[in-house]
């Protein structure tokens, strides 16, 4: 939501040759970042999380303490963004 109210408020500020230029940058820096940390992506998973949650919790939850040490949940962390992101910019402007 709060994505949201700051493109309307980018609509309004800036022309759309800027505004795109502001969005496409924005996705490049995203993936770059993306690209720069994927050969750290095995420290980045929620292994040790995982394993100290677990502890503390049933273990009739073992299979929600699964998701989250599984490999995709971290990954999610760069993709759900990206698909947040680029129907507000593509249906925005118009």
């Amino acid at each position: 939501m709060a994505l949201q109210v700051l493109y309307s408020f980018a609509t309004q500020r800036f022309s759309r040759g800027a505004l795109f230029n502001i969005v496409v940058g924005l996705f490049m820096a995203w993936f770059v970042a993306f690209g720069c940390l994927y050969p750290l992506h095995e420290t980045m998973h929620f292994h040790g999380m995982a394993e100290s949650i677990l502890e503390g919790l049933p273990s009739g939850l073992a299979g929600a303490v699964g998701m989250v040490r599984s490999p995709s949940s971290s990954f999610a962390i760069w993709h759900i963004p990206t698909s947040i992101l680029m129907p507000m910019y593509l249906l925005g402007p118009n």
